[in-house]
C-alpha cells in the first residue's frame, strides 16, 4: 500500500513538472503586440513594413581587401506575419536603391522574431540571396543570418543590423561582408515584442 502511494505521489509530481515545462515552453513564444502587456496583439496577415532611419544609409563592407563599401540611400523591408506564436513570415520585399554599386536581391528569404528581453527581440533571416557588382565583378551573398539583427520595441520600433553575409562566389569575390543598417518600423505602429501571450 505504501509503495502504491509512493507511485501515486511520483505520478502527481511528474504531472506537475510536465505542466510547468509546458508553461515554460508557451512563455518562450514570441508575439508582436500594440502594448507591453500583450492585451492587443497583431495576428496572422499583419503587414510589417520598415525603411531606413532618415538620414542614414545601408552599408555593405566586404571582408579583406576586396573593393570598397557599398552604400545605399534607400532600403526597405516588407512582409506579412504568417505564424503568430513565434512571429515569422516571408519577406515579400527587400530593396536597396540609390547605391554606389548595383545591388540586386534575388531571394529576400524569410524572417522570424524571437523575444530577447524587455519588449525587444532578435531577428533571424533564412534563405536570402543578394548580388553585388563592383567594377563589373558580380559577387553573391547567400544563406542565413542568426546573429546581429535586433528589434527595439516601442512607438516607431527600431531594427538595427550589424550582420555578416556569407559570400558564395569564388575568388576574387570576398568570403563575407558586414551589412550595417538602421530601420524604422513604419507598420504596425506601435510594435512591442512580447512573450508568453
Amino acid at each position: 500500500m505504501k509503495y502504491l502511494k509512493m507511485i501515486g505521489l511520483a505520478a502527481v509530481a511528474a504531472a506537475a513538472l510536465m505542466a510547468f515545462a509546458g508553461a515554460g515552453t508557451a512563455s518562450a513564444e514570441t508575439t508582436l503586440c500594440a502594448d507591453t502587456a500583450g492585451a492587443s496583439c497583431y495576428g496572422k496577415g499583419t503587414v510589417v513594413d520598415a525603411s531606413l532611419v532618415a538620414g542614414t544609409k545601408a552599408v555593405l563592407t566586404p571582408a579583406g581587401f576586396f573593393g570598397s563599401n557599398v552604400e545605399c540611400a534607400i532600403s526597405t523591408v516588407k512582409g506579412k506575419v504568417e505564424t503568430t506564436t513565434t512571429a515569422s513570415g516571408k519577406i515579400e520585399q527587400l530593396t536597396f536603391e540609390e547605391c554606389t554599386d548595383p545591388v540586386t536581391v534575388t531571394k529576400p528569404g524569410k524572417l522570424a522574431i524571437h523575444h530577447d528581453g524587455e519588449h525587444n527581440g532578435k531577428l533571424t533571416v533564412t534563405g536570402y540571396e543578394v548580388h553585388v557588382e563592383q567594377s563589373s565583378l558580380p559577387c553573391t551573398f547567400a544563406g542565413n543570418i542568426t546573429e546581429g539583427i535586433t528589434v527595439t520595441g516601442g512607438s516607431m520600433a527600431k531594427v538595427d543590423a550589424t550582420a555578416t553575409l556569407e559570400g558564395t562566389s569564388s575568388f576574387p569575390c570576398p568570403s563575407s561582408a558586414v551589412w550595417h543598417a538602421e530601420y524604422t518600423v513604419n507598420q504596425p505602429e506601435p510594435l512591442y515584442v512580447v512573450t508568453g501571450v
